[in-house]
């Protein structure tokens, strides 16, 4: 196909104007209240594992992923290396504390895997494309605390409560709410009593055209939380100031230690 030759954003566009509005279109005719944002539980086939894997194996990654950096100075009129520093300073350094066991959802090429690396006792690195594990595994050649892991949807090689922190950005926004479900429960089990995890997802937008152009799954911080609570988990914070794209959503949660475990 020759539109797999295709790099980058470029790539991702053509895929999401040809896609998304033939086959997704369909599902959001046939779920009409989509139309008034309000968000509720559909998954689209443009954001499932097989399509995500596509894509993801496909992406120009020669910028590092650093072109989403970038795009807050479009969406928040913000200087991007400031924004970025704001994020890890606010919310990673915030709960993030050193000499940990760490996992990072949806590496890409590793753009916060170069602050999570230096802070991890073990860092654990899983991603459903072939191709960013072998960027980072070349990036982080000779760094003895990672372990990389090739998933498709599944934690399952990770052992129950093994786990202090856990990291996802710019990963869940592309994410199925049925998918994001099993990570959720996943996410129960590994984390340790008093871990946190903190995962950008989507939100609500101001038009609906936003959700299509970067392609964002549909969820919002309600139903998020709702899946916390459902795994006897607990939120502690949703913020939506620190974001790169407004409307997005960064939900901080733990396993608390008086919280029985969920089956």
């Amino acid at each position: 196909m020759d539109l797999m030759k295709i790099n980058g954003k470029i790539w991702i566009w053509l895929y999401v104007a040809i896609f998304t509005k033939i086959v997704d279109k369909l599902v959001i005719w046939n779920n009409k209240s989509l139309y008034n944002n309000s968000a509720p539980i559909i998954d689209l086939p443009s954001h499932n594992i097989q399509k995500n894997k596509m894509i993801w194996n496909n992406y120009d990654w020669s910028s590092g992923g650093e072109e989403w950096t970038v795009d807050v100075k479009k969406f928040r009129e913000m200087d991007p290396m400031e924004w970025k520093k704001g994020l890890i300073n606010d919310i990673m350094l915030k709960y993030i504390n050193r000499n940990s066991n760490i996992l990072e959802i949806g590496i890409g090429a590793g753009r916060w895997t170069k602050i999570l690396q230096p802070l991890a006792k073990k860092l654990i690195l899983v991603d459903i494309s072939e191709k960013c594990l072998e960027i980072c595994k070349n990036i982080f050649k000779g760094k003895n605390n990672i372990e990389y892991y090739l998933i498709n949807g599944k934690l399952d090689m990770i052992k129950d409560n093994s786990i202090d922190y856990i990291w996802s950005y710019d990963v869940f926004v592309h994410i199925n709410p049925t998918d994001i479900e099993k990570y959720i429960k996943d996410i129960s089990r590994i984390l340790k009593p008093e871990g946190y995890a903190i995962i950008h997802h989507s939100g609500k937008y101001s038009k609906l055209k936003t959700r299509e152009k970067s392609f964002r799954s549909y969820m919002d911080a309600h139903t998020f939380e709702e899946f916390i609570k459902k795994y006897k988990m607990e939120m502690v914070e949703q913020n939506f100031s620190l974001t790169h794209l407004p409307g997005d959503i960064i939900s901080v949660f733990t396993k608390s230690s008086s919280k029985t475990k969920c089956i």
